[in-house]
C-alpha cells in the first residue's frame, strides 16, 4: 500500500457523544487528535476518534469507525465496516471485521467478525455513563471469532482458541478450544471435521 493515505471523506478528530444525563455539551478542547503513524491507509468515510493512537501500517477500510481512546496494533486490518469502541485495544497483525465494544482487548493475531459485546446487567444505567464501566471481553493471542458469533463481555477467549459463526459465547473459551453453538465448548482433539486440522491448533 502506499505509505499514507487519508480519504478526502473520512474524518479525523471524533469526540465523545454528550455523555446522556451527565453534561450538557462535550468540550473537544480537552481531547487531542489522533496520533497516526507515517504508514497508514484510511479509506472513505472512515472515522478516528480523538485520542486514538494507531500503530504502523495498520488499514481502515471504507465506513469503519474507531472510538476516541481506542488503540489499533501494527499492520492490523480494520474492514467490514468494523466498529472499535472508546477504550479497546487491538493487537499487532489482526483483522477485525466486526463490532469491539468499549475497554475490549484483542491479542495479537486475532481475527474477529463477531461481536464482542457487553452483558448490561443494568439495563436502566444511562446509556454513556457508568460510574463502574462494564468489563469488555478479552480475547487472547492467535484466536478466531468467526461471523455473527457473539461473546459476552469479562469473558477470557483463547489463546489458539476458535468460536464458530453464529455461536453465543457466555463463559471463558480455553485455550485449544472450539466454541459453537449456545456455550458448547470442545477441546479441538474432540470436533468431528477438518476444522480440527486448522492450523491454528497446530503452531
Amino acid at each position: 500500500m502506499e505509505n499514507y493515505f487519508i480519504h478526502e471523506t473520512a474524518i479525523i478528530g471524533i469526540g465523545f457523544r454528550f455523555l446522556q444525563g451527565c453534561v450538557e455539551s462535550e468540550d473537544s478542547s480537552k481531547y487531542g487528535l489522533p496520533i497516526l503513524p507515517k504508514k497508514l491507509y484510511v479509506g472513505p468515510f472512515a472515522m478516528l476518534g480523538f485520542n486514538c493512537k494507531i500503530g504502523e501500517g495498520v488499514i481502515i477500510d471504507s465506513y469503519c469507525k474507531v472510538d476516541p481512546g481506542a488503540e489499533i496494533g501494527e499492520n492490523t486490518l480494520i474492514t467490514y465496516r468494523a466498529s472499535i469502541g472508546s477504550g479497546a485495544i487491538i493487537g499487532a497483525d489482526c483483522i477485525i471485521g466486526g463490532t469491539v465494544s468499549e475497554e475490549t482487548r484483542v491479542g495479537n493475531r486475532c481475527r474477529i467478525f463477531g461481536k464482542l459485546i457487553h452483558k448490561h446487567t443494568d439495563s436502566t444505567m444511562s446509556w454513556d455513563f457508568h460510574d463502574i464501566p462494564e468489563p469488555g471481553a478479552t480475547i487472547h493471542d492467535d484466536s478466531f471469532v468467526a461471523h455473527d458469533a457473539t461473546i459476552m463481555g469479562g469473558l477470557e477467549i483463547g489463546p489458539r482458541s476458535y468460536v464458530c459463526a453464529g455461536a453465543i459465547i457466555t463463559k471463558d473459551v480455553p485455550p485449544y478450544h472450539i466454541g459453537y453453538g449456545i456455550n458448547k465448548i470442545v477441546h479441538f482433539s474432540e470436533w468431528k471435521g477438518e476444522l480440527s486440522m486448522n492450523p491454528l491448533f497446530h503452531p
